[in-house]
Formats: C-alpha cells, structure tokens, sequence
C-alpha cells in the first residue's frame, strides 16, 4: 500500500532513479514545429498546457469533476485509418481518413490536421510538408473527411505508411488523434493487365447517429473496356452495427475508382470492436485481383481504454490514493486564489505571489511560471507549484484553470514518476523558443523562429475545471495531443 511521506516534495538529482509507466504520442518533431510554427503564425490555435504533478499531501477539500457538462465544446473529435491501392497511373488518386464526432454540435467543429511520414516518402505523397490543413464537420453533422492525394506510380515496391494526425479541434475536443494511412503496391514484374483492389480502414462507432466510412476499390490503370467486380460487406453485426452491401461496381473505360460506403450504426453497448470484410469476387477476365478481402474495423468507443474517472476500476487502490492525494493537495493550495474574480484580479494576486506570464493569453489559456519554483529542484510540492494556468470561459471570462507541476531539469518523459498509471497524463514541450520566461516563437526548420530554444522538462496538469478527459488530461506537447493516453 502506499505509505504517504513526511515530507510534502521530493528533491532528487539528476542521476536519481523512478519508476516509470508513462505512456505517450510519438510525433516527428520536425514535422510537428512546422506545423505549430504555422499555427502560431496565422491561426493562433489555442496552446493548452496539461501540467501537474505527484503532491503527496492528502487533504480534505473535495475532489474536482472528472466530467465537462453538456455543451458545443464537449464532443470528442475521432479519426480512422485508411488504406488505398496505389495504381500506376494518375497523380489524383486519394485516401479519405473518416473524422468523426462522437455526438453532434450546435457549432462547426473545425479539425487542424497534417501529415508525418513513415516508410512512405514526400514523393508519394501530394503537398507532404505545407503545413497543415482542415477539414469541417458542419453543425449538427457528426463527420467528414481528410483527403490526403496519392501519386501513382509503377515501382515493384512494398506497401507504404503514414500517419495523419490531429493538431486540434475547435468546439470539440481530441480524442483519437492519430491515424495510420497504408499504400498498397500493385506493381507486378509478371503481369501488363490491370490489377484490382481495395483498401481497408477503420471507423469509430459513435453512439447518437449514423456515420459513414469509405472503402475505396481501384484499379492499377483504366481498362480500355468495361470492368466489373461484385462488392459485398460480411461479418457479424449486419442491421445493427452497420448496414448491408452487396453490389456489382463497373468501371467504365477511363475510370480507375469507386467507393463500397460503409454506413455505422450508433450503438452504446460495450461490444468491442467490430471487424468486418469487404469481399471482391466476379471480377472480369480483364484484370487481376490484388485484394479479394480486405478488413475493416467499427471501433467500439465504449470499450476505449481510455481511464478519466478516479473510479475507474481499473485503478489500483494504490493508484486511486496517489491520485486523490495529488487532486486534494492542489485544491487546496489552489484555494488561496478563491475570492479573486476575472484575469486581472487573477493576474494581479499571481504576479503579488511571484509568478509571471509567459505570454500566451491569445491560446485561451494563459500559463504562469514561477522561476523560484521552477529552478529549486523540487519536485511535486503542493506548496511550490511551478505554474499557474488562467482558462477563458465560452462567454469571455477567465477563471483559475489548472495547477502545473514540472519535473527537474533534465527529467525526460521516460522516467515520470508512477502516480496513476494512464490516468495521469505527462507531457514535455520540444519546439518552444523562450526569450527569459517569455515564449516568442516556435522551431521550425530546426531554428527558432526567434529567442532561444529550450527543452522543457515532463509537466502534468490537475485541473480546477472540469475537463472531458478527466482532471490530470494532456492536450498538447510533445507527449500530449489526445484524450488517448
């Protein structure tokens, strides 16, 4: 069991050892700092930093909500995986990335999202490094599309990857923000007639209304005569999780692509997920099949793994005591700033106790740091908090957001203390540019767009509101990005 301390902090050198259970989001860093350098530059997209830490004081003022009311900012924004054949000709060729909500918004739910590389090159792809792009989920819908363009080409190769990844939604918040985008290779050293194929994906479920993937199935090269293939969608769950297809697709000469929609059915049940096949059979003499099958999966949001309550049973009794302790310690030691309404009075009462902003209220979310705090080695005292984060209201207002624990210099994510498994969120900054405890710019390119650079250390958040993730969400950072831990 876990034995609370006598002291209220831990101070530790450099070389000092912790137990580790972070988990995190990989993400290119270069591609990352073009992206924030463009977001910072013309969109000014909110930066809300998630940071917090392990307080080992247990106190007696109520644990804060784990759950955001009901509003237009309370939807959690989704996306699925996709895969395409690559053909061999044209350079308009395309791969739809389903972005989903998981209930409908009273607003337009704008999603920033841009493209990082794996085994796939920049020569595969069209646009691959101009930043970042949108796509709209117009209100009261609950989905749309990221279109990402292929070129074609007749290379012998293996199947190629890459990621899209959601940079940030407004009115809506993160939830699945990563997806994996697969280019299937149709060359053949052996064959000159075309060759037919599809792609496979997935699709989250939801649990209000009906959404809908795309499976694309193409052809290597247009035939110069009609070719047919009959499409059909198999697996358990037909009429309840998705709706049946079963079709004859022609593609007349000149055409190389057409669509299987995958209509999903909402459902609330704790399933899991569900792994259905597009099947291709009948096919004209005139082509090869590539892919007679190819899987795609209806993701069961209520089954996610995702841990936002201190009731999650998944916790350890340890675990729930560790995270207790650390949302009491805050709440209180954020108390002090109870009786101070409004960013000026909040602003006033933390520059009165030694904090500064960094400069980033534009975001919607102003940091403040305390330097004292900040260089002391210490870590996770209630009573030493390193920062300070002011949150602006839906109606213009600001109110005390969050209080933010940072780990010692030269503390790296991989060995963040054990507090609450995935529960409690850690994340770092690697492409912030500082000129004191300013933040003026962003990397890009490798090169400050102006000030300095600076690593920070891990970070995590306990939230004074309520958050749709849970109290100690991470949001952004380089370990951040998404309510997935």
């Amino acid at each position: 069991m876990y034995t609370q301390r006598s002291v209220l902090y831990t101070q530790r050198t450099s070389g000092g050892s912790r137990k580790s259970s972070a988990e995190g989001v990989s993400y290119n860093d270069d591609a990352l700092s073009n992206v924030m350098g463009e977001i910072m530059n013309t969109k000014m997209m909110r930066l809300r930093s998630v940071i917090v830490g392990t307080a080992l004081l247990a106190g007696v003022i109520a644990p804060i909500a784990t759950a955001a009311p009901a509003s237009a900012t309370t939807s959690l924004v989704s996306i699925g995986d996709s895969s395409a054949v690559e053909g061999n000709v044209g350079k308009g060729r395309s791969i739809s990335f389903p972005i989903t909500l998981d209930a409908p918004t009273s607003l337009d739910v704008i999603v920033d999202w841009y493209i990082v590389l794996d085994n796939a090159s920049a020569t595969d792809l069209k646009d691959f490094g101009g930043g970042f792009r949108t796509a709209t989920i117009r209100a009261g819908r609950v989905g749309a599309f990221a279109n990402v363009v292929i070129y074609a080409d007749a290379l012998v190769e293996s199947d190629e990857t890459f990621q899209v990844h959601i940079l940030g939604a407004t009115n809506a918040d993160v939830n699945d923000h990563m997806a994996v985008g697969t280019l299937i290779d149709d060359d053949s050293e052996s064959t000159s007639t075309p060759i037919l194929g599809a792609g496979g994906g997935s699709v989250h479920e939801g649990n209000l209304v009906m959404r809908q993937g795309k499976i694309w199935v193409t052809l290597s090269a247009p035939s110069l005569t009609p070719v047919s293939v009959v499409a059909t969608l198999t697996g358990t769950g037909v009429g309840t999780d998705y709706k049946a297809f079963a079709k004859t697709l022609t593609f007349l000469p000149g055409q190389y692509k057409k669509v299987v929609p995958l209509t999903i059915y909402p459902n609330i049940s704790t399933g899991g997920d569900r792994v259905i096949t597009l099947v291709l059979s009948g096919t004209t003499s005139s082509v090869n099949l590539l892919t007679p099958s190819v899987e795609n999966t209806i993701v069961d949001e209520e089954s996610s793994s995702l841990i936002t309550s201190i009731d999650d049973p998944r916790l350890t009794a340890e675990q729930v005591i560790r995270a207790q302790a650390l949302i009491d310690a805050s709440t209180a030691a954020m108390a002090q700033y109870a009786g101070f309404v409004g960013q000026a009075a909040l602003r006033s009462a933390l520059i009165q106790r030694g904090y500064t902003s960094i400069g980033d209220s534009s975001t919607g979310f102003e940091h403040f740091l305390n330097a004292a705090f900040y260089f002391d080695g210490i870590e996770l005292d209630a009573t030493k908090i390193e920062s300070v984060v002011l949150q602006r209201q839906s109606d213009g207002s600001w109110v005390l957001g969050s209080a933010m624990y940072m780990l010692n210099h030269g503390d790296t994510m991989a060995n963040v203390p054990e507090i609450a498994g995935t529960f409690t969120t850690w994340h770092d900054h690697q492409n912030l540019c500082w000129n004191g405890l300013q933040v003026v710019g962003f990397v890009i390119n490798g090169v400050c767009t102006s000030g300095e650079f600076r690593a920070t250390p891990p970070m995590i958040h306990v939230w004074m509101t309520p958050q749709v993730c849970g109290p100690f969400t991470g949001i952004e950072g380089t370990h951040g990005g998404s309510c997935v831990h």
